[in-house]
């Protein structure tokens, strides 16, 4: 709004343009207001530096001193300490005022982001988001959500106040990002890219302890998860409790659901802690007399066929869990089983996958690492260094980059997709035609132990405790 060049002269050590209504040139140890009647302020003292600065409609700005200490200004008014120093906010370098008119938004050297209130100078929890050096906060109209934006081009979605990070933006090279309506996200990269949030479903629930397994059947409505020596099983659609197991003296290790409305469970201990079998409906159970010193995988197929393997190289099949089962020598201890129909497969600890349904098991193919095997329509999906995807009918594999370090693994009823949960309770979904990632968020704050595919999204479970559903976007 000024003719005087001399306003805008670039000088050493400048920051730059903070936009608001018109504006403010901030300094290393000065800020300039641009409005009518502005003059160039010190608000951090003649020798304190300038972090950053946020502007308001009505030319009301903020800045954040290098010492944590926040000051509010505006032409023609004093100077006013809206906070005292903060060793939090030493390394603000992004610094945005929320919808709300109430709130400092800031994000700061090392990644973190944060919420500061105008009036009171209160600091909300600080959220480490894993991006580098926070550029840019962009506010959605509400305020609800906010997306940080790094210097590498990496972007973050949180909910301000309540320190809760809703994941990281599966693109990459970001330049700018801007909301055009509350849900809708504009992303400025390689081209212009649209992103619509959605709601997570209206329920998540938290166990009394850590899970380390999880069983859901859609069709009968239910899920059961193992949280140390109990089985629980839970409605599926809003997560009330039918009933608790004590049978186990130790971890519940695996959990398995049959159409014909029972679950099989195992504990991870001696004999006595085997197999059993409850009823959904009563939760009645009976151990199975398998003679196995724990169980370290198990599956059952669609009839019902069960095989079970223990910390041994050696299979257990029962054709009828009322009956004694089988044995098949494997060369070494097996990882994982799955039945895809009536065949076999087994993933063993040096990540050779074999199958067969007597002795001796066929070898099929082997994978650097691998350790979990999920099943899809037609196809193996391995869990390793990379993600390999079996084609049952040839037995050709083609193998996707899943950069990070996984625990589980789940794929889709269409098999179209994969989720990934992580070591650190993030989970990422990708797809298994050309390894495009979906989405990435942070869904749990510990290991994730369990992924289970459901026909409008996921289920996810981990040593936090916490069961989460995740759904579809509906478009």
């Amino acid at each position: 709004p000024h003719p005087e060049p001399s306003v805008l002269r670039p000088v050493a050590g400048t920051r730059g343009l903070r936009g608001g209504g018109s504006g403010v040139y901030v300094d290393t140890l000065t800020l300039t207001e641009l409005a009518e009647g502005g003059s160039v302020r010190e608000p951090c003292g003649s020798t304190g530096r300038v972090g950053s600065a946020a502007v308001d409609a009505t030319d009301r700005w903020w800045a954040v001193c290098a010492d944590g200490a926040v000051v509010r200004g505006a032409p023609g008014e004093e100077l006013v300490a809206v906070s005292r120093p903060a060793e939090a906010l030493e390394e603000v370098v992004s610094l945005q005022l929320a919808p709300d008119g109430e709130h400092l938004l800031f994000g700061t050297l090392r990644g973190r982001v944060g919420r500061l209130n105008t009036t009171t100078g209160q600091l909300d929890p600080l959220l480490d988001t894993g991006l580098g050096s926070v550029r840019q906060l962009a506010a959605s109209p509400t305020g609800e959500l906010v997306v940080a934006l790094d210097v590498e081009g990496e972007a973050f979605l949180f909910r301000p106040g309540e320190g809760v990070g809703l994941g990281r933006l599966a693109e990459e090279g970001v330049r700018w990002v801007r909301w055009t309506d509350a849900s809708t996200l504009e992303v400025l990269s390689s081209e212009v890219t649209r992103w619509k949030t959605a709601s997570l479903a209206p329920y998540r629930w938290q166990e009394s302890g850590g899970i380390s397994a999880m069983a859901a059947h859609a069709e009968s409505g239910v899920v059961a998860v193992a949280v140390g020596p109990d089985l629980v099983l839970r409605e599926l659609e809003t997560g009330r409790l039918r009933w608790r197991s004590d049978l186990h003296r130790r971890v519940v290790k695996e959990v398995a659901l049959l159409a014909s409305g029972t679950v099989l469970f195992s504990g991870a201990a001696d004999a006595a802690d085997g197999l059993a079998v409850a009823a959904v409906a009563s939760g009645e159970h009976r151990v199975v007399d398998d003679g196995l010193a724990g169980v370290r995988t198990l599956d059952l197929s669609e009839k019902g066929t069960l095989a079970a393997a223990p910390y041994a190289p050696r299979l257990q099949v029962w054709d009828d869990l009322g009956g004694a089962p089988r044995s098949i020598a494997t060369r070494r201890t097996p990882l994982a089983v799955r039945w895809v129909g009536e065949a076999l497969w087994m993933l063993d600890e040096a990540g050779v996958l074999w199958t067969g349904a007597e002795e001796p098991l066929r070898e099929v193919a082997r994978f650097a690492h691998g350790f979990d095997l999920a099943v899809g329509p037609d196809m193996l999906v391995v869990l390793g260094d990379e993600l390999s995807v079996l084609d049952l009918s040839t037995e050709a594999v083609r193998t996707l980059p899943a950069p990070g370090t996984w625990t589980a693994l789940g794929v889709s009823v269409d098999g179209q997709q994969a989720l990934l949960g992580g070591l650190g309770g993030e989970v990422q979904q990708l797809s298994l035609v050309d390894g495009t990632v979906a989405f990435f968020a942070q869904a749990h704050t510990e290991r994730i132990s369990a992924v289970v595919p459901l026909a409008d999204g996921w289920l996810t479970a981990g040593w936090d405790g916490q069961v989460r559903r995740w759904r579809y976007p509906a478009d």
